[in-house]
């Protein structure tokens, strides 16, 4: 089998020392449970939790990625849709953000 290159296992949301076993029990299609991480790889047996706050950084990652679907879709109100009324930008960005949540907890 062809060894993934880092970027694509990132991508498909891969053990980032075999680049083959899944980090999450379900796939992203699944909204509601596709949060569940698996303890270990199932493939080479990698801790995915190794110490608490391990992880920390994927907050800011995630506040990141928030704080730009805001920017982003202010931006393409104002420009596109001729500066609508606030309560427009208010649902667009929350919308948005509900919407853009799963993908932003797997890829942070």
């Amino acid at each position: 089998m062809q060894e993934r290159s880092s970027t694509r296992a990132l991508l498909e949301c891969k053990c980032p020392r075999c680049r083959q076993g899944d980090l999450f029990e379900d796939k992203l299609s699944k909204f509601w449970t596709n949060r569940a991480m698996h303890k270990k790889c199932p493939v080479c047996d990698l801790n995915f939790e190794p110490e608490p706050g391990f992880y920390y950084g994927a907050m800011f990652i995630s506040y990141a990625v928030s704080v730009a679907i805001a920017i982003v879709s202010g931006v393409v109100l104002y420009v596109f849709f001729d500066d609508p009324d606030m309560w427009v930008y208010f649902a667009t960005v929350l919308t948005l953000t509900l919407l853009l949540t799963p993908a932003s907890y797997r890829y942070s």
